[in-house]
Formats: C-alpha cells, sequence, structure tokens
C-alpha cells in the first residue's frame, strides 16, 4: 500500500528489475536503488517457462500416468497391501552397493535454429542441474525406500568427488570410497532441450583399478562385522568391478551365504553380466543378455534360459524398454507359470534415465524380504514408472509409491 520509493528504500534490495520497455525513459528509483549500493537491470527474462512443472506436481499427486497391470495382479493373486507389508520390511536390511559412481550434468537449452556458417543446431544454455547416478543412485535409491546401506565405490580426487561425498553426506548412507592417483570421476553430460537429450558427452575414465586397490576393497570388506543381507553389484563397466575383484568377492559371499544380485550395463560401453555367478537376481536388458550369450537369433524365453544356465541366476528380470519386462523365475515360481510379461506402467515418461536402476534396486530389495518374482517384478515397475515420470535421476520417495500402492485398487 506505500509507494515504490518507500519499498525500495525499506527492503533495500541488491536488484531492481524492470522490463525492457522502461530502459528508455525516466525511472525515478534509480537515484534510491543506487544510493543503498544496488543496482537497476532492465530485461523481460528468457522465454523459457514451459508448464510442465506444474503438470508434473498434478501428476505426482494423483498418479494419472500410471497404467496398472490388473490383468498381471489378478493372475498371480497381487495384494497392494501385502506389496507395503514387504516394503516396511526393508528397514530391517543391511545391504551393501558396490559399483562405478557417475555424475550427470543436465544442460538445459533454448533451441536457436540451425547455423548459417554449417549445419549445426543452435542452442542458448539456460540452466544446469546435476544429479548424483551410477550405483550411487542405487544407493540413493535403497536408503529412501528403508534399507541400511553402505556404499563402496572409488571416486578421483577432484571437485565432482567432493561433490559426491558432500552430497552422500547428508542422505545418512555409510559411504566407503577408495582413490587412485590417475583416477577421475565420471561424469555424463546431457544438453536438453525441453525433455529431449540434443548431445551427450560422456567423460568417463574407464581404466581398471590397480591389484593393490583390489586388494584394499576386497580386504576392507572381509573384515566387516555388521551383518550383510544383500549385496548389490551396479556395474557400468568403467573399471571398478574388476574380473578378479568380482570373482573373489562372489566367492566370499556366497561361502557366507549372502543373497547377491547384479545389473550389469552396456549402453555406450560393453560388458557380460555372465560374469556375475549364482546371483538371486539380475535384471539385463535384452541387448545386454545377448551380449553375455553371443545370441542375436533366439526369441526371448530361449534367451533367458541361456542366460540362467551360464551364470546361474535365480530370477532373471529381463528389461525391453518402452516393452516393458520379461520375468523368468526360478524353480520354485515356475510351477504355474514358465515366464510371464508386465508391459510398461508409464507410457509417456517424460526422462527415462535410470529406468533401470530403478526397477533393479527396488525388485531386489522386496525380493529379499520374502516377495515372490511375481510381486516384485510388479513392485520394480512401478518405481520405474514413477521414477520415468520426473527429468533426471532423482531419488525414490518412499511415501509416493506407498501412495500411488494405496490408490491402485483393481
Amino acid at each position: 500500500n506505500n509507494s515504490l520509493n518507500s519499498a525500495i528504500k525499506k527492503i533495500k534490495p541488491n536488484y531492481v528489475v524492470k522490463g525492457k520497455e522502461y530502459e528508455e525513459i525516466f525511472n525515478p528509483e534509480e537515484k534510491i536503488i543506487k544510493k543503498n549500493g544496488g543496482k537497476l537491470i532492465f530485461s523481460s527474462g528468457q522465454n523459457v517457462f514451459t508448464s510442465k512443472n506444474i503438470i508434473n506436481q498434478e501428476l505426482k499427486n494423483n498418479y494419472s500416468y500410471l497404467n496398472f497391470p490388473k490383468k498381471f495382479l489378478i493372475r498371480h493373486e497381487i495384494d497392494n497391501h501385502q506389496i507395503i507389508k514387504y516394503v516396511n520390511k526393508i528397514k530391517k536390511l543391511n545391504v551393501l552397493i558396490i559399483g562405478d559412481t557417475i555424475l550427470d550434468d543436465y544442460i538445459f537449452c533454448q533451441a536457436e535454429g540451425m547455423s548459417r556458417e554449417d549445419p549445426a543446431l543452435v542452442v542458448n544454455p539456460f540452466k544446469k542441474k546435476r544429479f548424483i547416478g551410477g550405483a550411487a543412485i542405487v544407493a540413493r535409491h535403497a536408503k529412501n525406500l528403508g534399507a541400511n546401506v553402505e556404499f563402496v565405490s572409488i571416486l578421483g580426487n577432484d571437485e565432482l568427488g567432493k561433490f559426491v561425498k558432500n552430497s552422500l553426506k547428508k542422505t545418512g548412507i555409510k559411504c566407503s570410497f577408495f582413490y587412485e592417483e590417475l583416477k577421475k570421476t565420471s561424469v555424463k553430460i546431457r544438453y536438453k532441450h525441453e525433455n529431449k537429450t540434443l548431445l551427450r558427452v560422456n567423460n568417463i575414465d574407464k581404466n581398471s583399478i590397480s591389484i593393490k586397490t583390489q586388494n584394499l576393497i576386497f580386504n576392507y570388506i572381509k573384515k566387516q562385522k555388521k551383518k550383510i543381507h544383500l549385496v548389490v553389484f551396479s556395474d557400468f563397466n568403467y573399471g571398478f568391478l574388476t574380473q578378479n575383484l568380482i570373482n573373489k568377492l562372489n566367492k566370499f559371499f556366497l561361502r557366507k551365504n549372502i543373497s547377491q544380485v547384479a545389473d550389469c550395463q552396456s549402453s555406450s560401453q560393453l560388458g557380460n553380466i555372465s560374469k556375475f555367478k549364482k546371483m538371486m537376481l539380475i535384471t539385463p536388458t535384452e541387448q545386454e543378455a545377448r551380449i553375455s550369450c553371443s545370441n542375436y537369433e533366439d526369441v526371448l524365453i530361449v534367451l533367458s534360459k541361456k542366460l540362467k544356465k551360464n551364470c546361474g541366476a535365480k530370477n532373471i528380470i529381463l528389461t525391453l524398454d518402452k516393452e516393458g519386462i520379461l520375468i523368468h523365475p526360478d524353480q520354485v515360481q515356475r510351477k504355474k507359470y514358465l515366464n510371464d510379461k508386465i508391459e510398461a506402467l508409464n507410457n509417456n515418461p517424460i526422462d527415462v534415465i535410470g529406468a533401470g536402476d530403478s526397477l533393479f534396486i527396488s525388485s531386489s530389495l522386496l525380493l529379499k524380504c520374502g516377495a515372490n518374482i511375481w510381486e516384485a517384478s510388479y513392485f520394480g515397475s512401478l518405481c520405474a514408472a514413477i521414477q520415468v515420470s520426473k527429468i533426471g535421476n532423482q531419488s525414490l520417495e518412499l511415501a509416493e509409491i506407498i501412495g500411488s500402492l494405496s490408490q491402485n485398487k483393481y
């Protein structure tokens, strides 16, 4: 109710922003602004407003983007209240997560057109956001779902490494980081226009860690006195989980009768999920399964059987991108259904980065809490559908997942 000048005197802002239309006329408040040490700026801002954030918040509250697999739920007699009971048991689990740390940088751009000098897309970056990725986001998912988590990884002694340490310090995850002199923290940079990736730059260190560091990691884990219920290998094939280290850890945990699960990614790199033996669960993509079996001809069910034989995994969830997942269960669950499929529960994803990680860890945790593979696969699919409704590799929120389960009545 007071004048603009009296408001400026009271607030003493560092900056006052007025529209460009005021730039060539007299602005009586400019004298007072300067007297207080502030600055008058003329700008109409950048035309980058989008209603997506408002829409996404609405979707988060009503879950209208989720397509619950009613026939699958009926077929396997899955009760959402029972799923919630399993979820509540996650807080009793001590989970050890071992894998590569990666950072995901998103540079949001406004497209300006095509260059006249050469056929290149011209963009104007206006915002940058950094997300924790790789095995580190798997650890955050597990922690947010309620588990007691220790995360073992390697970092570079650099600014990116400090960012990872500071970010995870706030989460309550126990972190055990190892360092090598020439090893740097890996980062993937994505240039985004709305929800589309224009360009991705991988600044990745793929050098394998030394035998000395492998021995340090193995001896550290071997001396752990706290009971471990589940070991999670989150392998991005960037030099941390060498075959030698995997073999030693795998044999050690098998002797201790500790459940193990593994995910081994092959997107811009090559990996082999078969190097992880006798896992409770593996969750390869179709491409990763075909690479591991050197098999590009067989149908998916035959491929899953051959992969199971190669690595001795109890359960396989084959992820099929937009087609959902194929479930190939252990012998106990094969009495009635030899295989089954869940279609993708989110047909309009915002950002698919991290879908596989969220499905992998959530399914694994529920399996360890006593769920069967059908219940665990459904829960994992639901978590992945919620994950891809957001921009960036954001950690799962337990309240959001419980809310979606509570709302689903079929």
